[in-house]
């Protein structure tokens, strides 16, 4: 449901697209400081889509879109972040795109350069690093270790050795997103990861920056973090769904080097699926163990054929590619 009828202007540099769930006490600071990067608000829309909030957080988002010309409002009831996401895509108007969660912001003053880079380069996807932010600490996150800058396609960043990082991180071309039909998968964790890995390999203009532009909260009762058994159990098939997904894209992939890739990173995430049903031995049980095991050997994920993409997890694989100690060791 539309509920802030404002009308915003057909030319838009960006849109900010902020799913919002339980957010009471982080969407103000949020919505702040996206009005603090240095932009005319004739450049730029919010899009806010509360999924089916129980606390303040819609009445809090009606409140300050009754104070600006250029926000949006949607509500629905609760379907995740990522169709709340998806929603937002289809009713977009900017030339860009990024993503913001609702408990974290963003630095004030640092995204319009990020904004000039994409514009001048013409970009798809144009990168920047975030800082995440812990009870006691600070730390720089998605520093990819590749050249800055520099434009690039997304084949030549996967060569280089890209992490998928949160999308939080990158501002997207809309046209772009648009053109390879590229939202959000309903109903998994690690949405981010799994997006990202089917749009960079479409990208031919990818730039990655040294501006630090995101602040990330890392949230000790987020669905990532939890040790909630269910929201553990969701997590280790939502893994398995991203690795079946990944061994997919690399079916249709034209590049040798890319389907080569997809396979050994299907191939890692069995490893670390594998490595995670052990060590949350203690919360899930043994039917819960059973039962994932057996989904990866009916998609034919196991045993793991081919490499992966370190000697470490290469090496674990002998050892976990033999069915009668894994069983052993997940006592199943």
């Amino acid at each position: 449901m539309f509920i802030n009828s404002e009308k915003v202007s057909n030319v838009i540099k960006l849109s900010f697209i902020i799913p919002v769930y339980n957010a009471e006490l982080y969407l103000e600071r949020c919505i702040q400081t996206l009005y603090m990067q240095d932009l005319s608000e004739d450049d730029f829309e919010i899009i806010m889509v509360n999924d089916g909030s129980t606390d303040n957080s819609f009445a809090i988002a009606q409140k300050i879109a009754n104070k600006h010309k250029n926000i949006k409002l949607f509500t629905q009831e609760n379907q995740g972040s990522s169709v709340a996401r998806n929603i937002a895509l289809d009713n977009a108007k900017g030339k860009f795109v990024s993503f913001v969660d609702s408990d974290d912001y963003l630095i004030p003053h640092t995204l319009k350069n990020v904004l000039e880079v994409a514009e001048k380069k013409q970009t798809e996807i144009c990168s920047f690093k975030l800082i995440m932010q812990y009870s006691s600490y600070d730390k720089i996150g998605s520093n990819q270790k590749i050249s800055k800058m520099s434009v690039m396609s997304g084949e030549d960043a996967i060569m280089h050795g890209i992490n998928f990082w949160s999308v939080c991180c990158s501002i997207f071309s809309l046209e772009f997103l648009n053109r390879y039909n590229l939202r959000f998968t309903k109903g998994i964790i690690s949405q981010d990861s799994e997006f990202n890995m089917r749009a960079y390999p479409s990208a031919k203009r990818v730039i990655f920056t040294d501006f630090i532009c995101y602040y990330y909260y890392n949230n000790a009762i987020s669905t990532t973090q939890s040790k909630d058994i269910k929201k553990v159990l969701k997590k280790l098939h939502s893994l398995v769904y991203i690795a079946i997904n990944t061994k997919k894209v690399a079916t249709v992939l034209e590049s040798s080097f890319l389907k080569k890739n997809y396979i050994y990173r299907s191939n890692s995430i069995i490893i670390g699926l594998l490595i995670a049903l052990v060590r949350n031995s203690y919360l899930l049980s043994p039917e819960n163990r059973k039962e994932i095991f057996e989904e990866i050997k009916k998609n034919k994920l196991y045993p793991i054929k081919g490499g992966t993409l370190s000697w470490k997890s290469s090496f674990l694989s002998l050892i976990l590619n033999r069915e009668k100690i894994i069983k052993k060791i997940m006592k199943i």
